[in-house]
């Protein structure tokens, strides 16, 4: 009878510590879960915030694309001002003379006129 109470107290021992075992090991299953659980939510994070950067990254290539476009119309208009700058700097001499002479051509009509009305009434 003793070995049978021997053999019972030893398998309660072992009942007792795989108990134990299996607490200890219930913990670290629902430790190991949360820790998986904010390691799924991390990585969604993470994703979320590549997609969000991915598309901050088209929106501003985009942007640069436009503003270079923009620059080289600018440039362009910038170049055909200064051509037509050059040209008008070009003319500016003949306009003066065709202007001066236009003074002069009804300067001389009008000394014309005067002199004829003047004959005219003597």
């Amino acid at each position: 009878m003793e070995a049978e109470q021997q053999t019972a107290g030893e398998a309660r021992e072992q009942y007792a510590s795989s108990e134990r075992r299996a607490m200890v090991l219930a913990g670290e299953i629902e430790e190991l879960r949360t820790q998986l659980e904010s390691a799924e939510r991390a990585r969604k994070a993470a994703e979320n915030e590549l997609h969000e950067a991915s598309d901050r990254v088209g929106d501003l290539s985009n942007a640069n694309s436009s503003l270079a476009t923009q620059k080289r119309k600018l440039e362009n208009d910038i170049q055909a001002m200064q051509v037509c700058c050059m040209a008008a700097v070009i003319r500016l001499p003949y306009y003066c003379v065709a202007r001066q002479w236009k003074h002069a051509t009804v300067f001389k009509i009008n000394i014309c006129q005067m002199f004829l009305f003047c004959t005219v009434e003597q």
